[in-house]
């Protein structure tokens, strides 16, 4: 009832004569319409317009304040990469410095091992040759001495002269 209340003024317009251009008092009735119908949508809809954009404005911030967040964090991690990117030439070189370092100890170390090696070999050549000659050595004077034998007692065996006076050099000297 009410709302057709507020537009009687708007028909009781509508239904008048204007003849002509028209005057400046014609347009007060527009001007008073349009308030009513501004009143009436503020009043009936204006807490839900002020709820919406209200709740568009804190949409608006959290959006505002997380793209902050992102973009501090996306500084720092910048800042971050770019001092790695920064240290990553030094820090190659000092990785190539060690590996230098490590293959020259390694190849020292390695040569020091081959030629340690090397002589513990010789020195184990040569008291095996040492131990070889001595042992031919010792066989070829075990195979003399009974050669030897041998023959002297073949040779005291032929000649009885020889058997009695060895014999009695024998019994002398025990």
């Amino acid at each position: 009832m009410k709302y057709i209340l507020l537009l009687i003024p708007s028909f009781v317009m509508a239904a008048g004569d204007t003849h002509g251009a028209g005057s400046p008092s014609d347009l007060i009735s527009s001007f008073v319409n349009i308030f009513i119908l501004a009143g009436l949508l503020a009043w009936l809809a204006g807490p839900k317009i002020i709820a919406f954009f209200n709740n568009q404005s804190d949409e608006v911030e959290k959006v505002m304040r997380r793209a902050e967040t992102k973009a501090k964090e996306a500084n720092q991690m910048m800042a971050i990469t770019s001092k790695k990117m920064s240290d990553s030439d030094s820090e190659i070189e000092t990785l190539k410095t060690n590996a230098k370092k490590q293959v020259q100890e390694f190849e020292n170390d390695y040569n020091k091992e081959v030629v340690e090696k090397i002589d513990r070999l010789h020195k184990d050549a040569q008291q095996k040759i040492e131990a070889e000659k001595k042992n031919l050595s010792d066989s070829v004077n075990e195979l003399l001495v009974t050669k030897v034998v041998n023959q002297s007692k073949e040779q005291i065996a032929r000649d009885n002269q020889l058997s009695s006076s060895s014999t009695q050099n024998l019994l002398r000297g025990l």
